[in-house]
């Protein structure tokens, strides 16, 4: 297939002071004495004429074609405005799960979750116990829902471990130092079979 032949790029024009005493004479007062010649007359020169030399001429030619807009992958995506992070108090992780658990009791939560009924329902109660000025959206506290799934797995994994126990008074895991070891041993060993392998 035969290449495209691109069109001959468009001439740079230059319009320094030989251009501008060219067309216009000389502008600027004669500050060399008279016993000098003088370089610069206010006669133009014929080399520098644009009718002569067509470069020279600063007006834009209309016949030249114009720049193609750049296609969808060339143009830079604008950047978005990163939203504002959301700080959990007590009293707003409280206020969640005391309405998840509500409406749960209610019947609006299917086997994938929670309704978006629900959800707007708690959206809004959460939004009251929020002292900032920060709109809450559904997004982020279901984030705060699946972080606190996360946690609580760990926590059912931990108790479940040999030497580990739990406090009565706390619900705090409880275990000794060699017990502890034992599990970051193996973890350890897991994470490196993990990324490693």
């Amino acid at each position: 297939m035969p290449r495209k032949k691109n069109p001959p790029p468009a001439p740079v024009v230059a319009f320094t002071m030989a251009t501008r005493t060219a067309r216009y004479g000389n502008t600027q007062p004669n500050t060399q004495p008279s016993t000098q010649s003088n370089t610069q007359s206010n006669t133009p020169d014929p080399t520098l004429d644009p009718a002569l030399d067509p470069t020279l001429d600063p007006t834009p030619d209309p016949t030249s074609e114009p720049t193609p807009e750049p296609d969808e992958s060339q143009r830079q995506t604008i950047p978005t405005k990163k939203r504002a992070s959301l700080i959990w108090t007590d009293m707003m992780e409280e206020t969640l799960f005391n309405k998840l658990y509500r409406q749960d009791r209610l019947g609006k939560r299917a086997d994938m979750g929670f309704k978006s009924e629900a959800w707007a329902v708690v959206r809004d109660t959460v939004q009251d116990a929020y002292t900032g000025c920060i709109v809450i959206d559904v997004s982020q506290l279901k984030n705060k829902e699946s972080n606190y799934k996360a946690l609580y797995k760990d926590w059912r994994w931990l108790r479940e471990q040999s030497g580990f126990g739990r406090d009565p008074d706390t619900s705090r895991i409880t275990a000794s130092i060699q017990a502890w070891n034992d599990v970051i041993k193996v973890y350890f060993h897991y994470f490196n079979i993990y990324i490693y392998t």
